[in-house]
């Protein structure tokens, strides 16, 4: 018997991460940080940030460490004492429509001599202790102990505008800076998953829910120098993505897509799908067997497929095949059956 689901995954990686800069003002020598491009259509930091753009309305937090070594000096090379300058400190867009991030609620400013390492985490706010170790000898470490990710909303089905999933960034300190223009590109931690819908033919199923079974949203992160690990905690739970109702259609189209799903990096999840369908477009619908199968992750030289990875986008398109009733018609002889009766004349 044919399956009634095939499904087709593809995982790129999220290769186009969020870059920043430090800047020096020579007005008031006060710590700015400026993305590439702020233009940016999202109005706040829910859901993915797909691209370069930083979100103008977003704020992140920033470590910084005072070193007595001239600008340029890499931290895996630097000997001299390190002490800390700025600790979780606050930045958000400054209001000026320059396109840079400053101190919030207090400016910070850059030392008169020596000069700053700098690592930061996105959002600022963010659940979990946050500790950054500049540790020389390529041992930079951003740790986030005890986050916990927001659960994902499907308001009525056609948007997610609902959606409290965050995007988790971080950058790791790299060579100092005493003025100038820093470059920093904030990297994905989490693991990015789209699914998408569409059938065999038209108006026959209808996707009512969709879920994941034992998915966890705490864990402990450690990027490692850009080679990010997590540890889950916690208790796994059912995580709902729709419960809606769409009916598909056939083509390339996608009729029913659930985007921006977030998730801590673990092994994949089984996913859930309830659906209707009906005999033809004429039919009454008729609830099927809630259909349940396993995702698949890993990279893209497909390493790991077992789980999903730190700044991988995974994309599942999920097709409804059908076997259509096919009835071949015989018929059968006639049976005869005789019957002999005499006909007496009186």
């Amino acid at each position: 018997m044919k399956k009634v689901l095939f499904i087709a995954a593809a995982v790129t990686a999220m290769a186009a991460c969020t870059k920043s800069e430090v800047v020096y003002d020579d007005n008031d020598a006060e710590i700015g940080l400026s993305p590439v491009s702020y233009s940016t259509t999202k109005s706040n930091y829910y859901g993915a940030i797909d691209g370069n753009d930083y979100p103008v309305n977003e704020n992140f937090g920033v470590f910084a460490q005072y070193t007595e070594s001239a600008s340029g000096t890499y931290l895996a090379g630097d000997d001299s004492q390190l002490s800390p300058y700025l600790t979780k400190a606050q930045f958000s867009r400054n209001g000026n429509n320059d396109g840079i991030w400053t101190g919030t609620p207090n400016s910070y400013y850059w030392p008169r001599t020596g000069s700053l390492y700098f690592a930061g985490y996105s959002p600022y706010d963010i659940t979990g202790e946050i500790s950054y170790d500049f540790a020389t000898g390529h041992a930079q470490n951003m740790s986030i102990d005890g986050f916990t990710q927001n659960d994902y909303y499907w308001s009525d089905g056609t948007n997610t505008s609902d959606n409290k999933m965050i995007d988790l960034l971080w950058f790791d300190a790299l060579t100092s800076l005493n003025g100038g223009t820093y470059a920093a590109t904030f990297k994905h931690a989490l693991s990015y998953i789209t699914l998408r819908f569409n059938a065999d033919v038209d108006d026959i199923f209808t996707v009512t829910g969709v879920g994941m079974e034992n998915v966890y949203n705490t864990g402990n992160f450690d990027s490692n120098n850009g080679y990010p690990s997590w540890k889950v905690t916690g208790t796994p739970e059912v995580l709902g993505l729709y419960n809606w109702g769409q009916v598909l259609k056939k083509g390339d189209e996608i009729f029913l897509t659930i985007d921006d799903v977030l998730l801590i990096p673990q092994e994949t999840a089984y996913i859930n799908i309830d659906y209707k369908q009906r005999g033809s477009i004429d039919s009454p619908d008729v609830q099927m067997p809630t259909y349940r199968f396993k995702l698949t992750g890993g990279d893209t030289d497909g390493n790991d497929a077992g789980n999903w990875l730190p700044g991988q986008h995974y994309i599942y398109t999920i097709t409804f095949g059908i076997d259509e009733i096919k009835i071949k018609p015989t018929v059968t002889k006639w049976q005869d059956i005789k019957g002999d009766y005499t006909v007496n004349q009186y």
